[in-house]
């Protein structure tokens, strides 16, 4: 199986997947934010959830819910606020479906319709990915996939997959990690526990546990030509006008959600300004919104290009690696 591990060195503690607030592998999807309040299994699974962008600033979550519910039962509806006015909305939510179905059937159904009490606004609606997979490190490398899943299933509640690493060198060897799949974020969150528990043992040995970041080389990923890279909490703006520094893009920015920090290079010998500039948000849903928001988006007063990074800082052929995005 390939993965973004395949060129790991063998080892019983490898480099974790990065956690999500750190400079991060794309994700797959916008992630939403799940209840973790009592018994997981008693929330919907994962996949259940879609994310909603292009959303009125003064829509409601019932508004939502009844433009949602025509689909499927809608469990909850969650409209990220506007931290300078908390009676309207950032553009954006997650709508949590009770079964997968019903959010695959949102996808096709309700992507670019209209809310009925908002005539002329086109929501959009993407997958979400929910935090439900975990990495598991520091396991001893003669275990066995059988034996690994002998001593999680007792111990964690609402497993569905056990994906231990193997060796390519040696097939009887595993590389010291793992990837759980659990039923959903919450049932994740509370597996994440157990095992970060100073007496859980694997083989003897203390393991270390952290959320898994999505990967688009990961098992079942679409690894067409047509597969588009997916969303980071980096923007590249390009096209800035003249004399446009930081406090400009931070202020450009601000309003899709909290912002990190921004980075406007030297220009280059020869050029009077830097063309070109770099946004980090705090949330990938909010760089999901300013990328969604493509030719809206104004910086000094003229229209700028945006597009997701594929990494801070890196470059191919002396063009920034950036993905998706709109512009004027």
């Amino acid at each position: 199986v390939e993965t973004m591990y395949d060129d790991a060195p063998e080892t019983s503690e490898p480099a974790k997947e990065p956690a999500s607030g750190a400079a991060e592998e794309p994700s797959a999807a916008p992630t939403a934010a799940q209840p973790d309040e009592g018994d997981p299994l008693s929330l919907p699974p994962h996949g259940a959830d879609v994310f909603v962008g292009g959303v009125p600033r003064t829509a409601t979550s019932d508004q939502i819910r009844d433009w949602a519910s025509k689909i499927g039962e809608v469990h909850s509806v969650t409209l990220v606020p506007d931290v300078t006015d908390p009676t309207q909305n950032r553009g954006y939510g997650f709508v949590v479906f009770t079964t997968r179905d019903s959010a695959t059937a949102a996808l096709a159904q309700l992507h670019s319709t209209e809310l009925p009490d908002h005539p002329g606004f086109k929501v959009r609606v993407q997958p979400s990915q929910s935090k439900h997979r975990l990495f598991l490190g520091g396991l001893p490398n003669s275990l066995t996939q059988a034996e690994l899943r002998a001593v999680l299933e007792p111990a964690l509640r609402g497993l569905e997959g056990v994906e231990l690493m193997m060796s390519r060198e040696n097939p009887e060897s595993n590389r010291g990690f793992a990837f759980l799949d659990m039923y959903n974020a919450a049932a994740a969150k509370a597996a994440r526990a157990v095992l970060s528990a100073p007496d859980f043992r694997v083989g003897g040995r203390g393991v270390t546990v952290d959320f898994a970041e999505p990967s688009a080389r990961g098992p079942g990923a679409d690894r067409s030509a047509a597969a588009k890279p997916a969303p980071s909490r980096n923007v590249f703006v390009g096209g800035l006008p003249a004399g446009a520094g930081e406090d400009a893009l931070r202020e450009a920015f601000a309003r899709f959600g909290a912002v990190d920090r921004v980075h406007v290079p030297r220009p280059r010998d020869g050029e009077p300004a830097s063309k070109f500039g770099f946004v980090t948000f705090a949330e990938r849903e909010a760089a999901t919104a300013a990328v969604e928001a493509g030719d809206e988006v104004e910086v000094a007063g003229e229209h700028v290009t945006i597009g997701y990074m594929m990494q801070p800082g890196a470059f191919m052929g002396g063009n920034m690696m950036m993905m998706g995005g709109g512009g004027g």
